[in-house]
């Protein structure tokens, strides 16, 4: 498989996990994420001369949607940490 296809594997997987994530489908989420770093392992990297201006927008995009992704995750889990805190009852 060419770098170039793997990269773009891999920017499927990361827009589905953003997709996923902005839905709250957190399942669905973790398969992803699951599906991602397992072609991650599995490849064995990339020729420096393999790094041509596609190769390397498809990573910039990656980071853009893991960027996005964690932006928004963050945010959610800062709104569930103040609906637990509410939840505890008031010990006066």
């Amino acid at each position: 498989m060419s770098a170039e296809t793997h990269y773009r594997r891999l920017l499927d997987l990361s827009q589905r996990m953003l997709v996923a994530g902005m839905a709250q489908q957190w399942d669905e989420l973790v398969l992803l994420e699951q599906q991602r770093s397992a072609m991650l392992e599995s490849f064995s990297g990339v020729a420096q001369s393999e790094l041509m201006q596609p190769t390397v927008e498809l990573i910039h995009q990656i980071q853009a949607c893991d960027a996005e992704l964690r932006e928004k995750l963050d945010a959610w889990m800062a709104h569930a940490r103040i609906l637990l805190r509410l939840d505890k009852p008031v010990i006066t």
